[in-house]
């Protein structure tokens, strides 16, 4: 999501998928000419290399600054070059089931930076689910006093007891709008518990129609994913990609997100209250509740 501009999930949806990142064409030659060109393939060449001799992507740091390296030396064309590094480490074996993607993060020192994240297409990872991150260059973000709190105060203690459960399925496990998936019943456990608790912090009433609205909009979103990543929207080829339960992309989470909770898109409860509040802003003129029910009853993404 953006607070200026809405992702068009249902009709990029059909003419673009994660996978389409990591098609397994034959690798295409570089529009671009001479140093640019040169570059690429280099970086191509390094990057194969690395992961040669770490085939079960254990240290994927080494990747992480070669990408650094790739960026800096052509900022301009660095999202085309990414998409043309994914095809060819696909096609040579090298990243089975895996597509690297651009995004950002906040620093410690509070500022914005680029990072990298590897999503699983699943197809080859069947420890992962499909669209979820499993690795990232972002450095850890621990739990803060206020996270501790609701985490631990729910009945088995901690955040990931729902994300056990299977994902629904459906495209919204990839990370992206599934008309499919209804989500229309409130939901049991702790996933009941998680969704109370965020609507208690983002200032809204805890009722059959609020927790049935916010089940609706995590199931067609991310198939209740807490690590799902959207890599093929216009979000994500902007380098700035929908993550979480809700899919919230990085600039609407910094703008929206509780400071009392982690500053992190994937952390359950930080996703879903950065969610409620950024829809009480654009669609309840502030009021969370109204803005919540009104997204929850659109026909496509919020």
């Amino acid at each position: 999501m953006s607070t200026d501009q809405l992702p068009h999930h249902p009709i990029e949806h059909h003419h673009s998928t994660a996978s389409a990142a990591l098609s397994a064409d034959a690798h295409q030659p570089h529009p671009h000419h001479g140093g640019q060109h040169s570059l690429l393939h280099d970086s191509e060449h390094k990057l194969e290399h690395i992961l040669k001799h770490d085939p079960h992507h254990h240290h994927m740091g080494e990747v992480y600054k070669e990408l650094d390296h790739l960026r800096t030396g052509d900022e301009k064309h660095f999202h085309h070059n990414l998409d043309e590094v994914n095809k060819k480490l696909h096609h040579d074996g090298y990243l089975p089931g895996l597509t690297i993607v651009s995004d950002h993060y906040t620093g410690a020192d509070k500022k914005d930076h680029v990072g990298y994240s590897i999503i699983s297409n699943n197809k080859h990872n069947p420890g992962h689910r499909m669209g979820s991150e499993v690795s990232t260059s972002h450095p850890q973000v621990q739990d803060t006093p206020t996270s501790r709190n609701i985490y631990h105060s729910m009945h088995h203690g901690h955040r990931q007891g729902f994300a056990h459960d299977s994902a629904d399925g459906g495209h919204a496990s990839n990370g992206g709008w599934d008309a499919h998936l209804r989500g229309q019943e409130i939901p049991k456990g702790e996933r009941k518990e998680l969704i109370d608790k965020a609507l208690e912090k983002a200032g809204v009433s805890v009722n059959a129609q609020t927790e049935a609205a916010m089940n609706r909009i995590i199931t067609r979103e991310s198939g209740w994913d807490t690590n799902a990543v959207n890599t093929w929207d216009r979000n994500a080829r902007n380098g700035d990609p929908s993550k979480g339960l809700m899919q919230v992309i990085h600039s609407t989470f910094e703008a929206h997100r509780d400071k009392s909770l982690p500053d992190s898109q994937t952390d359950p409860m930080a996703n879903m209250v950065a969610a409620l509040r950024y829809m009480g802003s654009r669609y309840g003129h502030g009021n969370n509740e109204a803005g919540l029910m009104r997204a929850a009853s659109r026909s496509g993404g919020y």
